[in-house]
This record gives C-alpha cells, sequence and structure tokens, in this order.
C-alpha cells in the first residue's frame, strides 16, 4: 500500500505494532495528526471531526483514535495504555503514512503526548498545535475554582447517586459522568454549546479504561517541566482563560520554556476553545498551519 492509499479521505483501520487503529483523512495538504484528549475522559475523536473542518482547507487532517479508544482495539492489559505507548503508536504511523515530519494537534491528554513525541523523536515533527495543555497536573487551588463553577452542588449530588448505580456498565458510567461534569468544568457558559455537547455526550463511543488508567496510574505522576526547553520546533498554544487553573499555569509555562512557542488565550472560554470560541481558534490556528 503506497502513501497515497494510506492518506486517501476515508476511514481507514491499520495495525500498528499488533495493534488496530482507527483513523479518519479529511483534506488536502501536509499531514496535520489530531491526538485527541483520548485516555484523558474516555471520548472518542467526533468532537475533533466535527469541530476541526477549517483545518481541511490547509492540512490533511488525520483524526486518530488511539488504542484503547473509540473504534480502536481495547486491549486486555491496561498498561498499554501508558503516554509512552501512545507515543510510539504516533512514530509508528508517521513511518506508516511515509511522511520526513509530522504536524501534530494535541488537545488535554494528546497534547501531554504531543509534548513527550517531540522529546523523542524531534527531528521528526514539523510543528506543535497545544491546545489547553500542560506539561505537569498540579491541581492546587482546584477544588477552590471547582466549588465556584456554575452548578456545582448540583453536579455533585448527581455524581454521588450516579456511584449507586451498580447495574450500569464502566463505559456507561463514564459517560453519564462527562453528561454531569463537563458542562461545569469544561466550558465557561455551557448553555451556549449545551445541544452540540450534548448530541457528541449522547452518540460518542466512551471507553472507560485508558481514562481509568491514566487517572489512577499516571496523572498524578505527569511532570516534564524540566524538559521541555529542549523542544525547539515551532509551537502554538491555545487556552482558554477560564480552563482549569493547572491548564492555565502549565499553558503558560509551556510558553516560557518552548524557544519557538507563541501562546494564545482566549477569553470567556473554557476547555475547548474550538468549540465555544470557533473564530478566535481559527484565527490564530490557520494562519499557524498555513505558515
Amino acid at each position: 500500500m503506497n502513501r497515497k492509499d494510506v492518506l486517501s479521505p476515508g476511514e481507514h483501520y491499520v495495525t500498528i505494532r499488533g495493534v488496530k487503529l482507527w483513523y479518519l483523512v479529511q483534506g488536502s495538504g501536509p499531514v496535520l495528526l489530531v491526538q485527541p484528549g483520548g485516555a484523558g475522559w474516555g471520548g472518542d475523536a467526533s468532537p475533533y471531526i466535527e469541530t476541526l473542518k477549517p483545518l481541511e482547507k490547509i492540512r490533511t487532517v488525520v483524526y486518530l483514535e488511539p488504542r484503547g479508544i473509540g473504534r480502536s482495539q481495547r486491549l486486555k492489559n491496561i498498561t498499554a495504555y501508558k503516554m509512552d505507548e501512545y507515543v510510539q503508536d504516533i512514530e509508528s504511523l508517521r513511518k506508516y503514512f511515509e511522511t520526513p515530519k509530522i504536524a501534530i494537534a494535541g488537545h488535554s491528554h494528546g497534547g501531554f503526548v504531543a509534548l513527550k513525541y517531540a522529546l523523542e523523536y524531534p527531528k521528526m515533527v514539523e510543528c506543535l498545535l497545544l491546545i489547553d495543555t500542560t506539561p505537569y497536573i498540579h491541581l492546587g487551588d482546584y477544588e477552590q475554582w471547582l466549588k465556584k463553577r456554575k452548578g456545582h452542588k448540583e453536579a455533585l449530588l448527581a455524581f454521588n447517586k450516579l456511584q449507586e448505580k451498580s447495574f450500569l456498565t464502566d463505559d456507561e458510567k463514564e459517560r453519564a459522568t462527562l453528561q454531569i461534569l463537563l458542562p461545569i468544568i469544561h466550558f465557561h457558559n455551557f448553555d451556549t454549546v449545551s445541544s452540540q455537547v450534548n448530541e457528541f455526550l449522547t452518540n460518542m463511543i466512551v471507553s472507560a479504561e485508558p481514562h481509568r488508567y491514566y487517572a489512577n496510574k499516571e496523572g498524578n505522576r505527569y511532570d516534564i517541566r524540566d524538559l521541555i526547553q529542549k523542544i525547539n520546533v515551532k509551537t502554538l498554544i491555545v487556552t482558554g482563560d477560564d480552563d482549569m487553573p493547572h491548564i492555565v499555569l502549565g499553558s503558560r509555562l509551556l510558553q516560557e520554556r518552548i524557544p519557538n512557542a507563541t501562546l494564545v488565550i482566549i477569553e470567556k472560554c473554557g476547555h475547548w476553545p474550538m468549540i465555544e470560541a470557533p473564530e478566535a481558534f481559527f484565527k490564530a490556528v490557520i494562519p499557524f498551519l498555513a505558515n
């Protein structure tokens, strides 16, 4: 199979490092791999496929569902969901696509993976687009921030009641948790995007185990602050000013320590600027990727 076939528009399956992965190709131009939040929340690639369409005018956009996520293969050994495994999958995909360098857009947990890839394979990265991500997890005043969120008390009650529903599968409980918590945590003004986000949450494939592994095993240990100054590729960091405190602080740290980085803070916006503030998001992102 040649490069033209593996990057032809449409859905694809490929077995990489013994794992069957799903990806969707849209658009034309240099390759841009979208590494989704994936294990950071358990959701599939559908929110990115629906909201990043403007990038398809300037890039061949590859929407990946990483191992264990969405339509990609689920694995019996949950240690296979380590960030380092996702990093190696990207490198194997780059070789499979036969592209000398690859641009990566990483959102949230996808940004963790993109950063680690750039550290391990610096010569293979064309540029990085980092969306609401951080080089380390430090919750700090997160609890105080959370208590001030609109609907916090109601969400907490609903979440506690959900834990009593033992008849739900892990994936069903994960979806219900997202439906309860995302509106208050991930958005500045959920009312303006509620119909779109609720549709995503209702219809997407949810995978609990990769998120569980990240939350229980890797989240509190993730810290690459002392390494990111080694990243020397063109980097754009886009973050909502009303995202979780550690994401906003981490985004600023990325801009300070990555030599060739630009930070765009979008006002009155949370964790998903491509959903909540698309005009401001694409105003920053399209010129960056077009160049």
